[in-house]
């Protein structure tokens, strides 16, 4: 007996794609594990993976010993080079190569791991009802990986063997006992082995960004039968929506079909590095919905999206400071390592030492991941080391202290690649203007918001101290200018208001001046930004005369700003689609077809105040941003919004995210910009946002990146592109009489559906792929009033007497019925089982017994919002545009024959026979298969001038029926009796072209014939 077993992971779980090995989970599978072979399989998903990588992966796993009192013991990690690869993608570890350690499948756990240790498979057999079985204190499973397949052996049933079904990608099955199949060693689980099944295999494309990635599915051998496979796309380093398009359905393989290409498209920003997705294969299946219909050979293609800028030399390094620091406090210095494109170098780890030309100086770490050297830094020589990690995404940033009063340079060495740089001069001042924000917000400047900010004197006095020059008094009129970045838009410039407004802060040094009153060392001003920007704001106190040269003019004091460069971001990126009308629910109006692309505008908006109630910087949720002022220069600073879609109906649902090549939008043009080419595959009502496609503004970081992130309102609705129908059963047509050896049903008789037509509806989109959330609650507009059918008006093969017309045919029928279902199942319509059909009764229909053929169709299915299959235009149209019911049982032109009966008028009774017959083309004969058709003698219309009819009533048993029974009167004389019966039991009794009831004659007394006639046959 074989049992199947649920797992705690399946193989391509979401998280199998976030965790473990980072390059190869899901790239390879533990496959088949046998107690008796004593062997341990392992089947390699991708053909992108070769002896050269997987030689260095290692197997491990820990067993059971023994019986009475188990010990476990383990093998220690097995180099997959020592499996045999003869079968290969399926790699074998036999006893020698796992280390001569016993496979025992009563308790097991075996760790699949790369050559960095991470897990790439991990399965646990185990008696989970046992808390003391000893493989049920795992050794072996990495907890920071969520891979894993655990297998019940509980109820006493030691495992001999077990295996995943379908093949490398299915659940496991595990054999209790001695019995089940045997071992697949080297080759398929799906039976059969590889020589006679297609194997399956599929490519691993590489592309550079915007081209399509182009997968070829190929088949050794076409299939005997049609072969559907399903696909999907998954996230590897490239992320769905910003790199590629996601797609998933199925192919369809015919039986002159060996491959098919399928198309995904690729886009976004350009990246440094290769980015790579993968398109997942699921289970073969037959038409039959058979599974095991074809052998992966590899089951995942690796799509890889080329580096853009494939630059991975460091080229040197650049800086960020201010050029004028306080020895008071410490000095901010920002180190980017940059490659040979002038680009900074995200994956860099390496190892620098820092110094400054002065001698002077400590070091600290204000924003980094890696470790400094040393720590803390006390020297004051100016010198300290640095290890560079790769989630420093290649900038890090510093504080510089130096009490000396110095003009230095920062040089950074990479000792081990000889590459350096050196920074601009910084002056340490002993006066110094220190300006920090005083704003609620601090330094998150936000375009359209005014921020406080306090101006300080520093300054070191005879005895060393640093302190606020607090004799430092009066009104000053500072000089003031900005200082752009590279990086800078060259926008509108802010304002600073003080005891006067300066209305417009000029880019160089001049005779502005923003007048600032400064009590006791302090002084106080405003900041407005209209615009974007990234710049340091320079301010020169060139006239106070706090500080004098010993000639007595004044000597200049500038100023230094906390946190410089500072960042202007807009308040909110706003996204809008036009035209959209905002259906919230399922009975909101239509927008687009699900797949359909869209307009979709995007645009960095001004702060206003009435949409930060809590004024923390961010938009309250819901807020009508669209309305807002833009940022002219939004975009020209050279980000990227990728515009997201979040599902908000149905819930829960399926969100696949927005589709096109046009995503991240990059060409603004006064802060907006526009896409035509995006669509959303799915049906229901989402809202969109955009966010920086680099999750960091003009490098601010992505908490304050992430406030700029708001969602619209409410976009759609979005319905099916089509409704796609295929027919299930063609339907089975039933017999009204069953009770014989053979079904029939009477020329003009009613029969009806035994097994009523059945088909799936299936709701489309644009590109062909199904729309789970047309499933979901009141989304499924479909009923039974939307089916449009044709019905046969006549037989196929059956004609009339003579041959001149097809046998006509009578329908009855109701609307059919969409099948109860639960939230999210398929559509299934199947026809009413209440259908009556009957082929009319002539006296030209009496032709010889025939099973029935009618041709039954579906010519459209509409839902309520006008989504629509329609049948082909075709001649011969397939179904369900023309199907063919079955038919067991014979079409039998019938009638019901009284014979004539006659006897004395003074017998107890006389007896008149009936029975059921029907033309079998020559001649009435009995219909010895009618034990089903009721009689009564109420139906007859009988004189009964010399006789008395006793009342009976029952069924006709083989044909016959009765008989009836007469009891003369003693009255000599002929009564008439006619039988009132349904029109199939009806015959032309005197050859005069209609329809009559039976009937026949009782003679009661001396019966003497008719002299007319010489010789008399019933027809």
């Amino acid at each position: 007996m074989r049992r199947l077993l649920s797992l705690g992971m399946l193989v391509f779980s979401p998280l199998l794609w976030a965790e473990c090995s980072e390059d190869y989970a899901g790239l390879a599978v533990i496959n088949e594990v046998s107690d008796t072979e004593n062997f341990i399989e392992v089947k390699v998903l991708s053909s992108a993976i070769d002896a050269s990588v997987y030689g260095d992966w290692t197997l491990s796993f820990c067993s059971s010993d023994g019986k009475q009192n188990p010990t476990i013991q383990c093998s220690g990690e097995r180099r997959l080079d020592l499996a045999d690869s003869t079968g290969f993608p399926w790699l074998v570890m036999d006893s020698t190569d796992l280390g001569g350690t016993d496979v025992d499948l009563r308790g097991i756990e075996i760790r699949l791991s790369d050559v960095n240790g991470n897990t790439i498979d991990y399965l646990r057999v185990a008696d989970l009802s046992d808390s003391s079985a000893v493989a049920d204190v795992s050794t072996l499973e990495d907890t920071t990986c969520e891979i894993v397949s655990v297998i019940d052996a509980g109820g006493g049933n030691s495992g001999k063997l077990t295996m995943r079904e379908p093949d490398g990608a299915g659940d496991w099955n595990l054999d209790p006992g001695k019995s089940g199949p045997d071992a697949t060693s080297g080759d398929t689980n799906d039976g059969g082995g590889t020589t006679n099944l297609p194997q399956i295999s599929i490519n691993n494309p590489v592309v550079s960004r915007g081209n399509p990635a182009v997968f070829t599915i190929s088949l050794s051998t076409a299939p005997a039968g049609p072969l559907e496979i399903t696909y999907e796309t998954r996230n590897g380093s490239a992320v769905a929506s910003s790199d590629y398009s996601a797609v998933s359905g199925s192919l369809v393989f015919g039986t002159d079909d060996t491959s098919k290409s399928l198309s995904v498209d690729t886009g976004g920003t350009p990246a440094d590095v290769a980015e790579t997705f993968y398109l997942v294969l699921g289970v073969p299946t037959l038409e039959a919905g058979e599974t095991f219909g074809g052998t992966f050979v590899s089951q995942v293609g690796i799509g890889e999206i080329s580096p853009s800028n494939p630059a991975t030399t460091l080229a040197g390094f650049e800086f960020v400071a201010d050029a004028a620091a306080s020895v008071c406090t410490p000095h901010s210095v920002t180190i980017s390592a940059i490659n040979d494109n002038g680009d900074v170098m995200t994956g860099y780890d390496g190892a620098v030492r820092l110094s400054t030309s002065s001698g002077h100086g400590t070091w600290n770490l204000e924003d980094g991941q890696g470790a400094l050297a040393p720590e803390p830094d006390s020297s004051d020589d100016g010198s300290v080391f640095y290890d560079f990690v790769a989630s420093d995404g290649g900038e890090v940033r510093f504080q510089l202290s130096n009490t000396h009063a110095d003009i230095l340079t920062v040089t950074v060495l990479d000792e081990t690649l000889g590459v350096s740089g050196t920074s601009n001069a910084i002056e340490f001042l002993e006066n110094v203007l220190r300006i920090t924000s005083k704003d609620g917000l601090g330094d998150d400047l936000i375009a359209g918001r005014r921020h406080q900010y306090r101006v300080d004197l520093l300054k070191r006095d005879d005895t060393g101290d640093c302190t606020v020059a607090e004799d430092y008094q009066g009104t000053y009129a500072l000089q003031a200018w900005l200082d752009r970045t590279a990086g800078d838009p060259g926008g509108l410039e802010p304002s600073l208001t003080s005891a006067n407004t300066l209305g417009q802060v000029p880019d160089v040094a001049g005779p502005e001046t923003l007048e600032v009153t400064f009590t006791k060392g302090v002084g106080t001003f405003s900041l407005l930004a209209p615009d974007v920007g990234q710049y340091t704001l320079r301010l020169l106190d060139s006239v106070s005369g706090y500080a004098e040269a010993l000639d007595g003019s004044p000597i200049p004091i500038p100023s230094t700003s906390a946190g410089a460069p500072w960042t202007v971001r807009p308040f909110a990126v706003a996204i809008r689609a036009p035209g959209n009308p905002g259906a919230t629910d399922a009975s909101g109006p239509i927008f687009k077809s699900a797949g359909e692309a869209f307009t979709i505008e995007a645009k960095g908006v001004l702060y206003n105040a009435a949409d930060d109630s809590d004024g923390d910087g961010q938009a309250d949720p819901g807020s009508n941003l669209w309305d807002n002022i833009v940022a002219p220069s939004f975009g020209q600073e050279g980000e990227t919004v990728t515009v997201e879609a979040d599902l908000r109906a149905p819930l829960p649902g399926n969100n696949p995210g927005l589709v096109g090549t046009t995503n991240p939008l990059s060409t603004f043009t006064n802060g907006v910009a526009s896409t035509a080419g995006l669509s959303f595959p799915e049906v229901g009502v989402i809202a969109l946002s955009g966010r920086i496609t680099d999750g960091s503004y003009l490098g601010a970081g992505p908490a304050r990146t992430q406030k700029m992130v708001h969602a619209s309102g409410p976009v759609g609705r979005f319905i099916p592109s089509r409704l796609d129908l295929d027919l299930l059963d063609e339907g089975t047509l039933s017999a009204a009489c069953t009770a014989g050896t053979t079904d029939f049903s009477y020329t003009g008789q009613d029969f009806e559906w035994l097994v009523p037509p059945r088909f799936q509806v299936t709701p489309i989109n644009v590109e062909g792929n199904e729309t789970e959330n047309y499933l979901r609650g009141d989304f499924m507009k479909l009923s039974a009033t939307g089916f449009a059918r044709t019905w046969p008006l006549t037989d196929e093969a059956a004609t009339l007497s003579g041959g001149s017309a097809l046998a006509p045919l009578v329908s009855s029928t109701g609307p059919g019925l969409i099948e109860a279902r639960a939230d999210g199942n398929p559509i299934f319509y199947r026809y009413s089982g209440s259908d009556l059909f009957r082929y009319s009764k002539t006296v030209g229909a009496a032709i010889v017994p025939f099973s029935p053929v009618l041709n039954f169709g579906v010519s459209s299915v509409s839902d309520a919002d006008g989504v629509t299959w329609s049948a082909p235009t075709t001649v011969t149209a397939p179904a369900p545009s023309a199907f063919i019911p079955s038919a067991p049982g014979e079409i039998r032109y019938g009638r019901l024959q009284m014979q004539n009966v006659y006897g004395p008028e003074n017998v107890d009774e006389l007896l008149m026979p009936f029975s059921a017959e029907y033309w079998d083309g020559s001649r009435f004969v009995t219909n010895t298969d009618d034990s089903c058709t009721p009689w009564s003698t109420a139906n007859i219309t009988d004189p009964q001038a010399y006789h008395s009819l006793v009342a009976d009533s029952g069924s006709l048993a083989a044909g016959v029926g009765g008989p009836l029974v007469l009891e003369p009167n003693g009255d000599r004389g002929t009564d008439t009796l006619i039988w009132d019966m349904p029109i199939w039991l009806e015959g032309d009794w005197d050859q005069d072209g209609a329809l009559e009831d039976p009937s026949a004659t009782a003679t009661f007394g001396v019966f003497r014939g008719n002299d007319r006639i010489v010789y008399w046959r019933e027809r």
